[in-house]
């Protein structure tokens, strides 16, 4: 029996449609570089920021420095925001992929709809189990049993910031739950492609999605806290969730990847369906996949974060007990300041600008400000 011939033609046309998100990152962010603010006194101001960041102390404790910078300089309280969420919550090329989402949002938007409706339900029914039961919190002590690991708490250059973009914010936040709906969608198409019709493969992709979906976005949103594991032996600090996204992000990548050349070729030696219609669809579900997360991120998680962290932080401080630290840096001197137990979080707030607010590093600090608002560079 012969082996079907290639078209060459075709796989070429769908190798096109696959990179067509690739092709639109690129002015894409561009246009976003311009938006955050390109110009001298916008990357001044990103110097001043990133000083702050680099001590290690909060964005809130120089508001006044701060505001007085951009007042000084004719920069917007709009740009002021805009700038200090990108730093904070910077967009890479991912987020870019996912940017045409909202152009074709008009004509995905029929099937995503029901898809973020049913993600709903189970998403609290996720965080009951996970959260209410006490299941992560335990999954956690269990961890540091199990390791040479240490959980503390380190306050965030963010605590307490009152000049973020929430949208921004959660367009950040979004292309993990987004590339799940891919990768759900290639295992099912791998697994059930020549045994179930379109309808079937749909049907299992959207429960699989629902399911790793729900439980990564309660983790991931419940853990986006101030916790940080101690690896004595490994000489490093890593917040807690970034230690969960290293776990998940690399495993999705190299699936989507693996699958999606796998599919492909597959495809294309066997007969099975046609490059340009499976390119198509891949761009379609992700399209879906995006706007459903968007949707998740927005009506969800920013509107259940706070109280999700409170229960934790409570779950954490009773069963945990972990220490307190401030991780500073002065002069090239790292610092890291026992500051007690961990408190819950309306104490912590209460103590945040009291703990070495003083210091030479601090008061040094403000005078770099303070400075800075008067040394304007003029631009021709």
């Amino acid at each position: 029996m012969t082996a079907p011939s290639v078209d060459f033609s075709a796989l070429l046309f769908a190798l096109v449609i696959l990179f067509i998100p690739l092709l639109l990152a690129i002015p894409m962010r561009l246009i976003w570089y311009k938006i955050v603010g390109g110009e001298v006194i916008h990357d001044q101001y990103k110097s001043y920021i990133r000083k702050i960041l680099d001590s290690g102390h909060t964005i809130s404790q120089f508001r006044e420095e701060l505001d007085e910078i951009a007042v000084v300089r004719g920069i917007s309280k709009e740009r002021q925001s805009v700038i200090e969420t990108d730093l904070l919550y910077p967009l890479s090329l991912p987020h870019f992929l996912l940017l045409p989402s909202l152009i074709v949002a008009p004509i995905v938007l029929l099937v995503a709809t029901p898809v973020f409706l049913l993600a709903l339900p189970l998403l609290g029914l996720v965080e009951y189990v996970l959260i209410r039961k006490k299941i992560l919190i335990n999954l956690i002590k269990l961890i540091q049993a199990k390791t040479s690991w240490e959980i503390v708490h380190i306050p965030r250059p963010h605590k307490e910031h009152d000049n973020l973009k929430p949208e921004v914010v959660a367009f950040n936040r979004m292309p993990l739950s987004a590339f799940l709906g891919l990768f759900a969608w290639l295992i099912v198409h791998w697994i059930f492609q020549g045994i179930l019709d379109w309808w079937g493969i749909a049907i299992i992709c959207g429960i699989l999605y629902l399911l790793l979906v729900s439980l990564i976005v309660v983790i991931t949103t419940v853990l986006d806290t101030e916790l940080v594991i101690a690896d004595m032996a490994g000489c490093s600090l890593i917040p807690v969730e970034k230690w969960i996204e290293s776990s998940i992000k690399p495993l999705v990548g190299a699936g989507l990847i693996l699958l999606l050349a796998r599919d492909l070729t597959t495809g294309i030696r066997y007969g099975n369906y046609d490059p340009v219609l499976f390119s198509l669809s891949v761009l379609s579900v992700l399209f879906i996949c995006s706007l459903v997360a968007i949707g998740i991120e927005v009506v969800y998680s920013q509107r259940r974060d706070k109280k999700m962290h409170t229960t934790f932080i409570e779950q954490v401080v009773s069963h945990m007990s972990p220490l307190s630290y401030n991780f500073t840096r002065f002069k090239g001197l790292l610092e890291l300041q026992v500051r007690g137990q961990m408190a819950l979080e309306s104490e912590l707030i209460d103590d945040l600008d009291e703990v070495d607010v003083d210091g030479d590093d601090v008061l040094e600090l403000r005078e770099f400000l303070r400075g800075g608002s008067i040394d304007i560079v003029e631009v021709d």
